[in-house]
């Protein structure tokens, strides 16, 4: 079984989880939504909140910008291609047809691929 803190990990990243999904939910949703309690998912609501991965507001509680700005860090060493391109196979299974992604470029001129 895993240790006390590995457990704290679990949850907190499961109801982290939960407000992204949701987009907006309420403490009970969220609680319910991850299996645990209303207090254990309040205490570690909180804690989310105090370092910027939830924010409350009257709906309830929202992803924070550390997710945000963690998000962006992520896609920031992906490149665009890479993400694309099981879309593209995707597209072009199910169609039959061709797929091409255009990336503008500053200079107006699109880099085709």
């Amino acid at each position: 079984m895993a240790d006390t803190s590995t457990r704290t990990v679990e949850r907190a990243l499961l109801l982290l989880g939960t407000v992204c999904d949701r987009g907006s939910v309420t403490l009970a949703d969220a609680a319910r939504d991850a299996g645990l309690s209303a207090s254990t998912a309040l205490r570690l609501l909180r804690t989310l909140e105090g370092t910027g991965f939830v924010r409350r507001d009257d709906d309830g509680y929202r992803p924070g910008m550390r997710v945000v700005q963690l998000g962006a860090q992520a896609l920031s060493h992906e490149s665009l291609v890479s993400l694309a391109e099981s879309a593209l196979e995707r597209l072009v299974d199910s169609t039959g047809e061709s797929a091409y992604l255009n990336v503008p470029s500053h200079d107006g001129h699109g880099i085709y691929l």
